[in-house]
């Protein structure tokens, strides 16, 4: 039996639980063939979800739904009930109604979202300006006046000011979305090439993978990250196929007893992959045209002015703060790739199933480290683990030997960098003074910092604002003049926002973030949490509800009660709360309601007690049965918001 064919009693039929189990050990292998496709089904009726939860309204695309479905449901029965022939056709039956599900739910989620990521943004815009006869390397292709609709905060800001608006990756990466602009996708592009690359991905894990186990590559193509990668928009969707292509069976390149195409596929489909990413393959054209501006673009990614940013080592960074001197990381990063480079030569028998996901480790301890990185490498970690061939000599004792030795000495050193970056103090101390809020917007577009640089040489540091929400880190804000601090001087400084969508709400915890070049370290203040939330009340009114009518005549008693945006009752006195009441349906009709025994229709005006509660008795003076709508604001002049609350109240 030839390499990467499965031993497991049943392969050949395709029987699933139909065999017979000739022991416990035997009977688990018998259902884990069957159990296996009734996952992969069940990653088809979750995809299939996510196409009736993104387009409830479209009658079309709910009767695609009930249809996969009900496909999917007669698929597990099949699974159970079928064997050869039948139950292969049922395997390639459910591999189409995955690939139709996962098109109609990314292509509708795409739509849904509107908008795209500015790396999806660049790549199209590229592949535009290629079809005008245009070099898109050396273009600003985002920002200012670009049809592509991207605000600020969909774009990658660098440190000292502006955001990536070039190519930043090799020509494969936009040129393999010129076959959807030729075919008229327009605007979804981009998307319609990401999701295509990826059936293509999973009908590849398919196609490569041992029968016994290809139930994997469904349940993989369902799982929800890639769903989300995939309608989101990335480059990596396009290099995914080819890198499964060059890992299938990698280890049989050259080898004249290989007589499939894994004999020379490999190091071309490779090739290609990496021309998707900072590579300069398929580039030459671009080279001839501009090759000074094509090689600082497609560096830019490497460089140290974009925002360090991840789930790895570099989320200790911001928000976290345990490590101020992230420029460290990259070398911790180039060391644990040395370090699993002497892992392979030391048990290189051991690891070698493994080899495809040792990139993804790297990463995880790089300045940029995104989760995608590592999810990305499954396909190709799965075919390669799956294809490659057992060996059980690694190479010579004296090689493996010092590899040992090279690993220990990798990891140690590695080690000490990353216990050097946690005990680096930052360079910088920063102290939010105070916070300006826009009252009509609960927007801060202002900040007071007082910064004292801690170092020994002079630093011109770049500042920006880390906030809670889905960007963490914003553009760069604006400092009142040129911002020179010289060995131990201190100073006071005022930061504006550079744009709407660089200000955090005002119920947020801020950080105010300070980056310098000499050392390559950010500076964090302490969280202004409670400078930003005193300026964000919110008022809740008791009872919340009156679900009985109030008879006429018959008063009742309503509680302000003023609470921080946590919902902690805030407890102070002497602050004015209005209570208003008006008409449910809005119009300027006062209704006939006496609100402590002031004019009727009128507002009235209460203190808060000691606990921050207000007391307001309200009554009907009406003949008729009327819903009022009574509403509960503070007096400004503290600073604050306006906090808001509105309680509905009926009157026989």
């Amino acid at each position: 039996m030839s390499v990467g064919q499965s031993t497991v009693p049943g392969q050949e039929g395709e029987t699933g639980a139909a065999s017979p189990p000739d022991g416990g050990r035997s009977r688990v292998v018998d259902l884990a063939y069957p159990v296996g496709w009734t996952l992969a089904a069940i990653g088809v009726l979750h995809v299939a979800w996510n196409i009736e939860l993104e387009a409830v309204v479209s009658p079309g695309v709910r009767a695609l739904f009930s249809l996969v479905v009900l496909a999917a449901l007669g698929s597990i029965a099949a699974t159970w009930t079928t064997r050869g022939r039948a139950a292969r056709v049922n395997h390639f039956v459910l591999l189409g109604l995955w690939a139709l599900a996962f098109a109609a739910a990314s292509y509708v989620a795409a739509r849904n979202a509107g908008g795209m990521t500015d790396e999806l943004a660049l790549n199209q815009r590229g592949a535009e300006l290629l079809l005008q006869g245009v070099n898109p390397y050396g273009h600003a292709l985002i920002g200012g006046y670009s049809p592509l609709p991207l605000i600020p905060g969909d774009m990658t800001p660098l440190i000292g000011g502006g955001r990536v608006s070039e190519l930043s990756y090799p020509a494969l990466s936009f040129l393999t979305i010129v076959p959807a602009r030729l075919l008229g996708f327009g605007f979804w592009s981009g998307a319609v090439t990401d999701i295509v690359a990826w059936i293509v991905t999973v009908c590849l894990m398919f196609w490569l993978l041992p029968r016994r186990v290809r139930w994997a590559s469904l349940v993989l193509g369902a799982a929800p990250a890639f769903l989300a990668l995939d309608s989101g928009g990335t480059t990596d969707f396009v290099f995914v196929p080819l890198l499964v292509v060059a890992a299938w069976r990698w280890d049989r390149f050259a080898d004249p007893r290989e007589k499939s195409p894994a004999r020379w596929i490999g190091p071309i489909a490779m090739g290609l992959a990496m021309s998707v990413k900072q590579t300069p393959w398929l580039v030459l054209p671009f080279l001839a045209l501009g090759p000074a501006s094509y090689l600082r673009d497609i560096t830019q990614p490497l460089s140290s002015l974009v925002y360090p940013d991840g789930v790895g080592l570099v989320s200790f960074v911001v928000p976290g703060h345990l490590v101020s001197h992230y420029g460290l990381l990259r070398y911790v990063s180039l060391l644990v790739l040395l370090v699993l480079l002497a892992v392979t030569f030391a048990a290189y028998p051991r690891v070698k199933r493994a080899l495809f996901l040792f990139a993804s480790i790297g990463l995880f301890f790089a300045t940029r480290s995104f989760a995608s990185y590592l999810e990305i490498l499954l396909p190709p970690l799965l075919v390669s683990a799956c294809t490659v061939a057992v060996v059980e000599q690694g190479f010579a004792p004296a090689t493996r030997r010092v590899a040992r030795l090279v690993a220990l000495a990798g990891a140690a050193l590695a080690a000490l960098i990353v216990l050097l970056a946690l005990a680096l103090p930052a360079p910088l101390s920063l102290e939010v003074q105070k916070v300006r809020v826009n009252r009509a917007t609960n927007h801060v577009y202002s900040l007071v910092v007082r910064v004292a640089n801690k170092t020994g040489s002079e630093q011109h540091p770049y500042f920006a604002v880390s906030r809670e929400d889905s960007v963490p880190i914003t553009e760069g804000w604006r400092p009142d003049g040129p911002v020179a601090l010289a060995p131990h001087a201190t100073r006071t400084v005022t930061l504006t926002a550079p744009s709407v969508e660089a200000m955090p709400d005002s119920s947020e915890s801020l950080t105010v973030v300070a980056f310098t070049q000499s050392p390559e370290a950010a500076s964090l203040s302490a969280p202004a949490g409670e400078a930003a939330r005193r300026f964000a009340l919110t008022l809740t009114m008791s009872p919340y509800a009156v679900p009985t009518p109030v008879p006429r005549g018959r008063s009742i008693t309503v509680l302000v009660r003023i609470r921080h945006s946590d919902g902690k009752p805030y407890p102070i006195s002497n602050v004015a709360v209005t209570l208003k009441p008006g008409p449910i349906s809005g119009g300027k009709k006062a209704p006939p309601v006496t609100i402590n025994s002031g004019p009727a229709g009128r507002q009235a005006t209460a203190l808060t007690g000691s606990q921050g509660v207000a007391r307001f008795s309200v009554s009907s003076v009406g003949v008729e049965a009327q819903d009022v709508l009574l509403h509960a604001t503070i007096h400004t002049g503290h600073g604050w918001s306006n906090p808001t609350s509105e309680l509905l109240v009926p009157f026989q």
